[in-house]
């Protein structure tokens, strides 16, 4: 089996999985000011981040970039955990009291637009020209609203089909270059009694997902999603309809799995390491070390983005976004110093740590201190992964009720991108 790499349990940051620690109350840990006298700077100062990541190895990420803000600049950083499930209201009820954090851990759901929309974060499009790395392109796209940047990523996550390679070499299939090379595959993997794709259909988002997989490729331009979300561009787009098309197409081949929208996140990786799915998808490094565990070293597998609509000529792209996500709140005491401490999270002290953890860095990075393959393949992909975001709650969950109709039969590619169109308003 392809070892992959291992880590403590952290806390899945998707969207639609539970998201972040649960906390019974908020927690703070003070990082003390560094240096030989711990004198205050310009552009330092005493600090308070709010994030949701207790329990996980992120908590370790940010003690060290405070510690570096403090040897740097001077001044405390006081790391505070927040429940994510009431998190945004007790943002809201500290905005009304006029005591917000100076840094805040954003989600990349509808509350990123909704606090934007309120007024209630920093443009930060400033302080990127100086002091930040190049981040890769896709996922500032999808942190742009409005025309500014209102978040700035520490790493990221992407979305991927898993395939077992025993299998496929057993049957003498290759990986798909085409999506329909992809759907031919369901009817040899049938033909010798495996399942071809497992989706956890159950969970919702990840039929959005497969959505968004298709749009990757429906829309070179990468920017409808963002126009539509503003009233730029419809949602009944033919983009937004082929991309639904092809996500009826791969039901109506047979491609995914018998019972698709009765699996749930947890089954897939039993249904992989038992080699009844031959492929499963949505496969991120938040769930890698669970297909590891299942598989009990009984097969080696490998990760493909879904191919392109058409080949040769078109390059695989996956799809994904940022996992860590820092927003400055418009009503921050410490702006200059929440700007560095950010700095200080996504410099090259940073991202190291971040390989070290097996975390992908949101730019270029020396990943050189990480040898693991799979990692390596997944940092591979980074670089053009595009949206799966919807900032607009009410069609995002039209996108998932539209997809499940879809899948159901009850809903042609047209009616889903019709009822995205309607929930706009």
């Amino acid at each position: 089996m392809m070892q992959l790499f291992k880590r403590p349990t952290r806390s899945i940051t998707r969207r639609g999985l539970a998201l972040g620690s649960v906390c019974a109350v908020a927690v703070a840990v003070a990082v003390g000011a560094g240096g030989a006298s711990g004198a205050t700077k310009a552009g330092g100062g005493n600090l308070t981040l709010w994030q949701w990541q207790a329990g996980t190895p992120y908590i370790q990420v940010f003690k060290d970039a405070g510690t570096r803000y403090s040897k740097a600049f001077g001044g405390n950083l006081s790391i505070v955990s927040v429940p994510f499930t009431n998190y945004f209201t007790k943002f809201k009820t500290a905005i009304a009291a006029g005591a917000v954090p100076d840094v805040m851990e954003m989600s990349w759901t509808g509350d990123y637009r909704d606090l934007i929309n309120a007024n209630a974060l920093l443009p930060l499009d400033k302080y990127l020209k100086t002091g930040f790395p190049k981040f890769n392109g896709p996922v500032m796209k999808s942190l742009t609203y409005k025309g500014h940047v209102y978040g700035i990523p520490m790493d990221l996550n992407t979305l991927t089909i898993a395939y077992n390679e025993g299998i496929f070499q057993k049957l003498g299939l290759s990986v798909p270059k085409s999506f329909a090379q992809l759907l031919a595959l369901a009817k040899p993997l049938r033909a010798a009694g495996y399942q071809p794709l497992a989706v956890n259909i159950k969970d919702g988002w990840p039929g959005g997902d497969l959505w968004f997989s298709q749009v990757a490729y429906t829309d070179p331009t990468e920017t409808l999603i963002r126009k539509a979300e503003v009233g730029g561009a419809s949602w009944n787009n033919a983009a937004f309809i082929r991309a639904a098309q092809n996500v009826q197409d791969m039901a109506s081949s047979h491609l995914l799995a018998d019972g698709a929208q009765s699996l749930s996140f947890t089954d897939l990786p039993a249904l992989f390491g038992s080699q009844q799915a031959a492929m499963v998808y949505p496969v991120g490094n938040f769930d890698t070390p669970l297909l590891d565990a299942a598989d009990g070293g009984k097969f080696q597998y490998g990760l493909f983005p879904f191919p392109p609509l058409n080949y040769p000529g078109a390059k695989p792209v996956a799809t994904g976004g940022p996992a860590i996500i820092f927003s400055i709140p418009a009503k921050a005491k410490n702006v200059a110093g929440a700007v560095n401490f950010i700095r200080e999270a996504t410099n090259k002290a940073a991202f190291a740590e971040l390989v070290k953890n097996n975390y992908i860095p949101s730019a270029p990075a020396n990943i050189s201190g990480n040898t693991n393959p799979i990692y390596k393949t997944m940092v591979g992909f980074q670089a053009t992964a595009q949206t799966r975001a919807i900032f607009v709650p009410a069609v995002y969950t039209a996108l998932l009720n539209g997809i499940q109709g879809l899948l159901a039969g009850q809903m042609t590619a047209a009616q889903v991108a019709q009822s995205m169109q309607a929930a706009a308003g």
